[in-house]
């Protein structure tokens, strides 16, 4: 008996070895061996590389205890790149198994004991490993942080699979690779779809869990994971994973106002045996997990003081000072809440993600308190060391942005004020004030002198109690002097800054990494003044300390000070946008304004100054101030466009229908003008300037005008008078740019007046490039099974052919009817040609798209011709030009 089984085995693996080779025949013998030999040769080792790359991330990956945990531990860019070699080594070894291991050839139905259902014969793939290997394709993707692949290859399994229980799998991690990339309502009804679906494997339902956790994470639905989380401790989540989801129920329910079931979770941290800066956090998470005036926060804060002397702390002073801040904010204690969090931001390293948080705190709190100098501070600092990828990252960089708008309008208009009022001081009391101020740096200068030899010997900051006295000795010397004139302001200035932020080199921009330059342009302020803010040319630098050196800047003539004057006007202007349009500060808007008119009550924008102060008092219910500046608007401005729409509440949406049936009539008109009807175009120009009285669109009118005047008359001398005319009357917009250019031309007797002007379009020849980047590129059929599946083809043969090469393939819109699949990575003509030829000669390119291969129309590309080739939309010239350039 022994005798017979070992020879039914022999004749088993004999004729598996003989039959196995290829993936044509699909027979249970042809099925075990590739599956075998696909499971416990090429995919043990794919996996082992993705587990390897799994692993580094995972002790790499530090939690941020400002935030609230992550679900998932993959977010973090730079560890993708720790993992890549390991990810790239998984995915050339899972594609080794789908391109030479794939069993598609559909095998003959048996009956009897060996009869399989109708679902096993509609299978598309008999290799299960097959599917296994784009799952971990797909996921070695996706911890590469490459989410476009990672998208691809999951959607293509959910169509190409979707009998396959994986198709579940791919589904759950498309899910989180949209939430990954912001695609949230894709997520959101993919999720959705997958909790309803009576078929969900009961496998994957922790993972689900976790998913959906993730999507509402991030999108601050802060009380929807909570009874997913709970439900995940109770169903087996075990080790590190389970310590990160108790500490996360802890922060949803700080975060939710469930305080008690919040300290209750930071307790069963403690008892989860998790390292000591997970346990050290969670004692301090309960700084925020109790009520104001409870025994429990007075037994802490007492325990937080305690930490502090705790030589295994000195490393987390910092996570220790903002506990305590926490605390007595909710003991209602701010100016000893602000004391701690100073301390924290000045105690720790700079990339301690406790310093992010203190700086983000302070700016939170001097935001409120409108102290938009020293908010903008702390989040231009929050900005700097704060990790790009963090949730809040965008928020405060944004923040910090609109403030630093802000706080150069108000630097800009402190300095000119000064100098305005130092300016207007009789000579003798000028020179005086002079005098006085070179004593005072005389006398900084040793201090500070004194100052940094003290520092330097102690190697220490300046403490929390020395800045305190400096700020009451600054309040109460201060008098209402200008700030810089305010030596006592000055000095708590100096002092506050160097215990935040240490000793700084003087530079321009001083917290910035980049040193680049926040304040954009204003857009109201090239409305309202019509020309670029004033800049005063750098005079020769006066000696520093002599008289001179604080005069040069001081507007004494006529011109400076107009100069000053524009810089004022353009900061007031400026101030008051941000003001209204991003803070909803109207307090401050509306003074900015109304010091405006005082200023400049015969400036040519004061009706929209008064428009705006009538739109920011209605805004606050302040009818008698509204009524105040309506009535003046009215009264002194009554033909101006913002008198017009308090009269009349559709003015703006009038003018807005009259805009669009201009645009209308503008491109009827201009089609006449390219038809040679120049009569026809000169009447109608006509007609615009009546019916479209004050349209923006009248200059493009009248330039078509002149057009049609020389295409009648042919009278070049006066076209070119024309367009001077034009030019001088609409400087600087873009129509009298296109007049200039025509104007230029013209004077130089350049014959082909109509293709300049731009109606007529030359068309662009394609150039021959002999060294630079190619592009592949097929075109296909706009079929999406037909799109994914050769995508994956091609990402098989890049691997297996061109794995020195990174390469990327993207599918883009051609027409309606056909896609190009483009193939960037190829560095010169030379490898582009290569890699068609054997393109065109690989089979395995074509498995199952076969019948489509004679539809393609494939070729190479360099990206200046591309550009050019998808403007035109014209495949037949471009193919006569490759046949001519690489085919010849």
């Amino acid at each position: 008996m022994r005798k017979n089984i070992s020879y039914i085995i022999a004749v088993f693996i004999t004729a598996t070895v003989i039959s196995g080779c290829s993936t044509q025949e699909n027979t249970l013998l042809t099925r075990t061996y590739h599956q075998i030999t696909s499971r416990y040769n090429i995919f043990f080792n794919a996996e082992q590389s993705f587990n390897e790359g799994l692993r580094k991330i995972e002790q790499n990956f530090s939690y941020d205890y400002a935030r609230i945990l992550p679900v998932f531990i993959y977010t973090d860019p730079e560890l993708a790149l720790l993992a890549e070699s390991d990810m790239d080594r998984a995915i050339r070894k899972a594609g080794k198994i789908i391109s030479n291991k794939s069993i598609t050839a559909r095998p003959r139905e048996r009956g009897g004991v060996f009869e399989r259902g109708p679902d096993f014969y509609n299978k598309r793939e008999y290799n299960r490993w097959v599917l296994e290997s784009y799952l971990l394709t797909g996921k070695a993707y996706f911890y590469k942080h490459d989410y476009d692949a990672a998208i691809r290859t999951f959607r293509f399994m959910t169509v190409e699979y979707d009998i396959d229980p994986i198709r579940y799998d791919a589904k759950i991690w498309l899910a989180r690779s949209y939430s990954e990339t912001g695609r949230f309502n894709e997520a959101r009804i993919l999720l959705k779809r997958l909790e309803d679906d009576p078929d969900f494997p009961e496998r994957l339902k922790a993972e689900l869990n976790k998913t959906q956790a993730d999507y509402y994470l991030k999108n601050a639905e802060y009380g929807k994971p909570i009874p997913l989380l709970e439900n995940l401790l109770e169903t087996g989540a075990s080790g590190r994973e389970r310590r990160r989801f108790t500490y996360i129920l802890a922060q949803l329910n700080e975060i939710t106002g469930n305080l008690e079931k919040a300290a209750h979770y930071y307790r069963q941290v403690a008892r989860m045996n998790p390292d000591y800066e997970m346990a050290l956090n969670a004692q301090m998470g309960l700084a925020g997990a109790y009520p104001s005036g409870s025994p429990e926060n007075r037994e802490l804060t007492s325990d937080l003081y305690s930490m502090l002397d705790d030589p295994r702390n000195r490393e987390y002073l910092d996570q220790i000072y903002f506990a305590l801040g926490n605390l007595y904010e909710i003991e209602g204690n701010s100016e000893k809440a602000l004391e701690m969090f100073t301390i924290s931001a000045s105690t720790s390293g700079t990339g301690s993600s406790a310093r992010v948080r203190a700086y983000e705190t302070l700016g939170e709190i001097y935001f409120e308190r409108r102290d938009y100098s020293r908010a903008e501070a702390y989040y231009d600092s929050t900005v700097k060391y704060m990790e790009k990828h963090n949730p809040g990252f965008e928020y405060i960089f944004n923040k910090r942005n609109i403030l630093s708008e802000l706080v150069g309008y108000l630097d800009i208009y402190k300095l000119e004020d000064s100098l305005q009022m130092l300016a207007a001081m009789p000579e003798e009391d000028l020179k005086n004030e002079i005098d006085r101020i070179i004593a005072l740096r005389e006398k900084e200068q040793s201090d500070a002198l004194l100052a940094a030899r003290e520092m330097e010997s102690s190697e220490s900051r300046l403490n929390l109690r020395d800045l305190q006295s400096l700020r009451v000795q600054a309040e109460r010397s201060s008098d209402g002097k200008w700030y810089f004139y305010n030596q006592s302001a000055v000095n708590f200035g100096k002092a506050e800054f160097q215990a935040v932020w240490g000793s700084r080199r003087l530079e321009d921009n001083w917290r910035r990494e980049s040193q680049e330059s926040i304040m954009a342009e204003s857009t109201e302020e090239r409305e309202y003044t019509g020309e670029e803010d004033p800049v005063a040319e750098p005079a020769e630098e006066a000696p520093e300390g002599s008289l001179m050196f604080y005069l040069q800047d001081l507007p004494l003539t006529e011109e400076s000070l107009f100069e000053s004057n524009e810089r004022i006007k353009s900061a007031l202007s400026g101030m008051s946008r941000v003001y209204t349009e991003y803070l909803q500060d109207y307090e401050n808007a509306s003074w900015a304004l109304e010091e405006y008119i005082k200023r400049f009550p015969d400036d040519e924008y004061i009706p929209v100054k008064y428009y705006r102060l009538y739109e920011i008092y209605n805004k606050e219910g302040n009818t008698s101030r509204a009524g105040y500046f309506s009535q003046r608007l009215t009264e002194e401005f009554p033909e101006s466009r913002y008198a017009r729409i308090l009269e009349d509440p559709r003015y703006l949406e009038k003018m807005a229908e009259m805009e669009e049936e201009a645009e209308e009539f503008y491109e009827e008109t201009r089609q006449l003008y390219v038809a040679g009807e120049y009569t026809r175009v000169v009447e109608r120009v006509s007609d615009a300037r009546l019916k479209y009285q004050g349209s923006l669109l009248i200059p493009l009118f009248e330039y078509l005008e002149i057009l049609s005047y020389a295409g009648t008359y042919g009278n070049i001398p006066e076209l070119k008078k024309e367009l001077a005319s034009f030019i001088d009357k609409y400087p600087g917009s873009e129509m009298s740019e296109n007049a200039s250019y025509l104007l230029t031309f013209l004077e130089e007797d350049y014959p082909d007046i109509a293709e300049e002007t731009g109606l007529i379009a030359a068309s662009a020849d394609f150039k021959s490039d002999e060294t630079g980047e190619h592009f592949f590129v097929v075109m296909i059929d706009n079929r999406e099974e037909l799109i994914n599946r050769m995508v994956f083809n091609i990402i098989n043969f890049n691997v297996e052919n061109f794995p020195r090469l990174s390469m990327e393939v993207n599918s883009e819109n051609f027409s309606s009817a056909r896609q190009m699949l483009v193939i960037r990575g190829l560095e010169d003509r030379e490898t582009a040609m290569e890699y068609l030829k054997l393109f065109e000669s690989d089979e395995k390119v074509f498995i199952e798209v076969k019948e489509e291969a004679e539809n393609l129309i494939m070729f190479i590309i360099s990206p200046a011709n591309f550009r050019i080739f998808k403007d035109e939309k014209n495949t037949g010239n471009y193919m006569r030009f490759f046949g001519e350039e690489y085919d010849g």
